[in-house]
């Protein structure tokens, strides 16, 4: 994919790279084998390429998030979503109405990453929205529940962080969403860390560091993730 971007960039057509990408997954490539080939896509294309396409703009605001430039992810979002002519807040829309899964994934990504919690209303819906979706959707529904393990954890509903987090494995596996589940595994370390159990934690950081070095090692932000979560614990139990 990387390639075939760069030969329409070199042909001097980028706007062909946007399909390339697009069926590609776009933005949910990164739930299935990380940022690695989308940052390589990202550094290939112009501006006004970017910002002109809300599938590369999405990508844009996942990388940026990633990098720490949350503001600057937020402003981009903002300005997309801003044009749609459907709310990226509801979702009682129908599954395929045209970029409504990515906007709501980035939606919650930045609020997370802004410190702002997922609200109880929001988590209902979330709830309400897995339980219409059918089996050619698993890989929304794992999303879905992978934002309401995060939301019931921040809430300290762990009992029902974990329950959300454990049905999403199966369905990141059934995509070939490894990169998804090594996540669910570090948020299931965090219940587990939250719930005194240090032992538990230690055995899902672990599975989730054994994903980023197996699948992802040359994505060092997951296994840097992986890492601090790791330190933290073993300093909370004093641990050296």
């Amino acid at each position: 994919m990387v390639e075939a971007v760069r030969h329409c960039v070199m042909a001097g057509e980028p706007a062909y790279s946007i399909d390339i990408v697009a069926r590609a997954g776009g933005v949910m490539i990164w739930f299935i084998e990380g940022l690695t080939r989308l940052r390589a896509i990202m550094r290939l294309l112009d501006e006004d390429t970017v910002v002109g396409d809300w599938r590369l703009a999405m990508i844009r605001c996942l990388l940026d998030v990633k990098d720490g430039k949350v503001s600057q992810a937020r402003q981009l979002y903002d300005s997309v979503t801003a044009q749609c002519e459907f709310d990226v807040n509801d979702l009682t829309q129908p599954s395929d109405t045209s970029g409504i899964h990515e906007f709501v994934v980035m939606e919650i990504l930045i609020s997370v990453y802004e410190g702002r919690p997922i609200t109880r209303s929001f988590c209902q819906q979330l709830e309400a929205k897995v339980s219409t979706l059918g089996e050619s959707e698993d890989a929304l529904k794992s999303n879905l529940l992978t934002f309401l393990c995060v939301g019931n954890l921040q809430f300290g509903e762990f009992g029902l962080a974990r329950k959300f987090g454990e049905m999403a494995i199966p369905y990141f596996l059934a995509t070939g969403s490894l990169y998804g589940a090594g996540n669910i595994y570090m948020h299931l370390g965090d219940i587990s860390f939250a719930e005194g159990d240090g032992v538990a934690a230690a055995a899902s950081y672990k599975q989730g560091l054994d994903v980023a070095k197996k699948y992802f090692n040359d994505d060092q932000s997951m296994k840097l993730v992986a890492n601090i979560l790791i330190s933290e614990l073993h300093y909370e139990l004093n641990d050296t």
